[in-house]
């Protein structure tokens, strides 16, 4: 009886082993990295580690690649990995998280125990960004809601200053009033931060500076003060930061100019003992088979070391890519701050990029960002969008971000519904339907609302 035979032909994908190891390299945060460059050298004798004796005011080492330096003659930005930063200053070494720092500084407070307790209970419903919401006071028991207000003022009297506010603008104004003792000066900063935001953006400054009553270089002065700040005082707790996390990207603005980096922090340079290549030419010209194995080990070596370094420069090079789009995508919020984080997703980046969306995924893993905003988490600029009619788009944070302004700025003694704030939305441009209002409530627990 005759077999039936028949043949088929598939596709399979298979990473080979150096494929891996390159997207190892590419991915690895920082500290990671760090130890596996020197469980390799360890391996490895013909690895040099370049490490220089560093002192605690060490300035951080950077790619070696070329100096990034060109200006976008449309924007007025220009983009850098050239000159000084204060990344180390912002360095995150922090192993509690938000809530047993707080803890902590509360058992030494004189409070009295209601107090004390309603700021417990607060404190365990922060969110990441280390704020309470526009009313904190639902999240307490009736018995204990006539202390909200004392039990708010002790947490906003801790550190990180800016904790315990409702959001980013009330988080910056408690870093001001503590810089700033006079009260005129306070209430121009609140201008600037509550209704100046447009004007800013707009490159309307003279204008502002003639709102405000002040001269254009107190203004500056003063925008100056406010892009050291912290927006997010929480976030240097959370769980998206690996403990003493180095940043890998720095983006800096001066006179409108942004200057991006590269960084290195305290990464070993990858170098090999120039004595064993000469080692190895010599055992080849031997000629004897004692020779031909040695000179045949140090060469499988030196070849490992020689595809380290360069995975290592593709590290770099693919970090710098990622900057790149993040500072022509980003642009506004780098200038500007939080509230003009634009829509980006990892799709359109990768096809920036012309890598596979999966690679910009395992690039944004445990990798964070230093920018005059603060430190963030590089998967913090990638959001889905939402279009406004003038065919900007902006991020989902954003929308959260005016969301969240719309109802602390309500003034009409009643809880507004989604519907009303996709309305108010809509005026500004930006559509999106009330179940999305809804959605974006729930995820940053807003007030739910009473009027549907």
């Amino acid at each position: 009886m005759a077999e039936n035979i028949s043949l088929s032909m598939t596709q399979t994908q298979r990473m080979d082993a150096s494929l891996i190891q390159v997207l190892e390299i590419v991915t690895l945060p920082t500290e990671e990295l760090k130890e596996k460059i020197k469980r390799e050298a360890e391996k490895n004798p013909v690895i040099n580690l370049g490490e220089e004796e560093k002192s605690y005011d060490a300035i951080p080492s950077y790619s070696s690649s070329p100096t990034i330096q060109y200006r976008d003659e449309a924007n007025g930005s220009e983009y850098s990995d050239d000159g000084e930063n204060d990344w180390f200053e912002k360095t995150v070494g922090e192993k509690e998280s938000l809530g047993e720092h707080l803890y902590k500084q509360l058992g030494c407070m004189e409070l009295t125990e209601e107090v004390k307790k309603a700021a417990e209970i607060l404190i365990s419903e922060l969110d990441d960004r280390g704020f309470t919401g526009p009313n904190p006071e639902e999240a307490l028991p009736s018995n204990l809601k006539p202390y909200t207000k004392e039990a708010v003022e002790a947490i906003q009297a801790m550190e990180p200053t800016g904790v315990g506010a409702k959001d980013w603008r009330g988080a910056i104004m408690l870093q001001i009033k503590e810089i700033e003792k006079d009260k005129d000066e306070v209430s121009r900063y609140r201008d600037i931060i509550y209704h100046g935001l447009d004007y800013i953006k707009d490159n309307r400054l003279d204008a502002l500076a003639r709102a405000l009553r002040i001269g254009r270089a107190d203004l500056d002065a003063m925008l100056s003060v406010i892009r050291t700040l912290t927006p997010f005082p929480g976030l240097k707790y959370s769980s998206d930061y690996t403990h003493y996390t180095i940043p890998e990207l720095s983006f800096h603005t001066v006179d409108g100019v942004i200057y991006m980096k590269v960084l290195k922090g305290d990464l070993p340079e990858v170098e090999i003992d120039q004595s064993y290549l000469d080692l190895r030419d010599s055992l080849k010209k031997e000629g004897n088979e004692k020779s031909k194995e040695a000179a045949k080990y140090l060469g499988e070596n030196i070849t490992s070391a020689q595809n380290l370094m360069k995975m290592l420069s593709f590290r770099y090079s693919s970090l710098e890519r990622i900057g790149r789009v993040l500072a022509e995508k980003q642009r506004d919020f780098f200038l500007h701050g939080p509230m003009f984080l634009k829509g980006l997703t990892m799709t359109e980046t990768a096809e920036i990029m012309g890598v596979n969306v999966s690679t910009v995924s395992k690039m944004a893993a445990a990798k964070t960002v230093d920018t005059d905003w603060g430190i963030y988490p590089l998967r913090f600029f990638f959001s889905s969008e939402v279009k406004k009619e003038d065919g900007d788009d902006l991020s989902r944070n954003s929308v959260k971000l005016r969301i969240e302004k719309i109802i602390r700025e309500n003034t009409t003694g009643k809880k507004l519904s989604d519907q009303k704030i996709a309305d108010a939305l809509a005026k500004e441009g930006i559509m999106i339907a009330r179940r999305t209002v809804s959605k974006y409530r729930q995820e940053m627990a807003l007030d739910s609302s009473r009027d549907r």
